[in-house]
């Protein structure tokens, strides 16, 4: 009896040896994982800031300024475009600013606000990648750039009783063809806007679109209103892009 309580008793340490040493081991691997996560996060909030620091800057820098940003995407990355973005998610609504730059890491997200209106996207995979950030006059393109507009503000002057056309070229920079859709904000009582054309699949090279300004005996002064552009290429994977080109037209009332 004495040897098998003996053999009872050393079974128990062992077991609640082996315990504290799961508990242990357990403990260490959250510990690893908590700062691998931590890790992450400091990256990713590092490339959110780069990317949100040079798009203030290549905006304030005019229509055409672009830098490269050396940024780095942990593996962690939850790639969803409703978790990690570019202006903001897919879901959001039209009143909903796109200046912020969001990257998901395990639901925690690493955030950064521009002044600048952007659009574009993150790369698809993990890793360092080389980002161009892209001003466009009114907004910064960041990452792959589709598709350019020039000029990309609208501004015509013309009299009273007349038709003045105005142009604007669009530049495809992808190797896949892109679809472009123009949509027309125009809801003045002034001079009538048409748009043609108002949809085209552009493919290595350019493409112009006529705007066409009417004004009647009875307009006179400023009418604003804008285009909004939004583009999809048509290989994979497929990268959008969506803008708006403000116009302006002025009427002289003598």
């Amino acid at each position: 009896m004495p040897k098998a309580q003996g053999s009872t008793e050393l079974l128990a340490i062992l077991g609640v040896a082996l315990i504290y040493v799961l508990f242990f081991a357990i403990f260490a691997s959250s510990s690893v994982l908590d700062l691998q996560t931590q890790k992450d996060l400091r990256e990713a909030q590092s490339s959110a800031s780069q990317l949100a620091e040079t798009a203030d800057y290549v905006l304030s820098q005019g229509d055409g300024a672009s830098s490269a940003v050396l940024i780095t995407l942990p593996p962690s990355v939850n790639f969803s475009t409703e978790k990690t973005y570019i202006g903001k998610p897919p879901s959001a609504g039209e009143s909903v600013p796109s200046n912020t730059i969001n990257i998901n890491i395990k639901d925690i997200n690493a955030v950064a606000y521009t002044r600048a209106l952007l659009t574009g996207a993150f790369p698809s995979s993990s890793g360092t990648h080389s980002v161009n950030v892209t001003s466009h006059g009114t907004f910064v393109n960041i990452g792959e750039e589709p598709i350019s507009a020039a000029p990309s503000v609208v501004y015509v002057q013309m009299s009273r009783s007349q038709n003045i056309l105005s142009y604007v070229v669009f530049t495809s920079h992808f190797v896949y063809p892109i679809f472009v859709n123009i949509t027309p904000s125009w809801v003045n009582t002034g001079p009538s806007l048409s748009i043609s054309p108002s949809q085209f699949v552009l493919f290595n090279g350019t493409s112009t679109v006529q705007l066409n300004f009417t004004s009647d005996a009875y307009d006179g002064g400023a009418y604003t209103g804008l285009m909004s552009v939004a583009t999809t290429s048509l290989g994979s994977p497929s990268v959008q892009m969506n803008f708006t080109v403000p116009i302006t037209a002025r009427v002289q009332e003598t």
